[in-house]
């Protein structure tokens, strides 16, 4: 998905953690692409599982939902 010039990677399930953790920006987005969230984390492997905000994700993008890393290799 490409946003402004910024390449984000995925999409990907947000419950999963990936092989190798990392920091970095994220995009939560719904089944039809549409973004919900845009958050900055120092750990996607356990903030996404655990995010406080995911009731509101739910009640604004439905119960399909997917995380967009910031590909790094922009940066």
């Amino acid at each position: 998905m490409n946003i402004n010039g910024y390449t984000f990677q995925g999409p990907y399930d947000p419950n999963k953690v990936f092989k190798s953790d990392f920091a970095g920006v994220y995009l939560i987005v719904d089944s039809q692409n549409r973004v919900v969230d845009v958050g900055e984390t120092g750990s996607m492997n356990t903030r996404l599982p655990n995010h406080d905000r995911k009731p509101c994700w739910t009640s604004h993008g439905g119960s399909i939902l997917y995380v967009c890393p910031l590909n790094r290799e922009q940066e």
